[in-house]
């Protein structure tokens, strides 16, 4: 599952400044998934899940945002057309290989950190 590799590389990213900040838990981490990622939101959520399950960031959120994907031909810089559902492989006018312009990657766009209240 291509997803719990996405999740832990999130979480040691995340977990890793919250050592560096001396923070203790986690609240949420937020990430941008592009349609074309090939990443299901569902499954990174459930990752997210089975990657901090017993650690300190147990009761941390995953936020995701998502990300439309969008594709041109290099050849003769058509777009598909808004009737296609499904991201294609070939151009329809040309037949040449469609280009991803964006909506490919996951970026992880912040890290919230628990806050501790200190009583005088």
């Amino acid at each position: 599952m291509y997803e719990l590799s996405v999740a832990q590389e999130l979480y040691t990213v995340a977990r890793a400044r919250a050592d560096e900040m001396e923070v203790r838990e986690l609240e949420s981490v937020r990430v941008a998934v592009g349609e074309l990622a090939g990443v299901t939101p569902d499954l990174l959520r459930s990752a997210w899940r089975f990657v901090t399950a017993e650690s300190a960031d147990e009761n941390s959120r995953l936020d995701i945002d998502l990300r439309s994907g969008r594709q041109i031909c290099p050849q003769c810089g058509a777009l598909p057309g808004p009737d296609v559902i499904a991201y294609p492989a070939h151009c329809e006018r040309c037949k040449c290989h469609m280009r991803v312009e964006s909506g490919d990657r996951v970026e992880l766009l912040e890290i919230r950190f628990q806050q501790e209240l200190a009583l005088a």
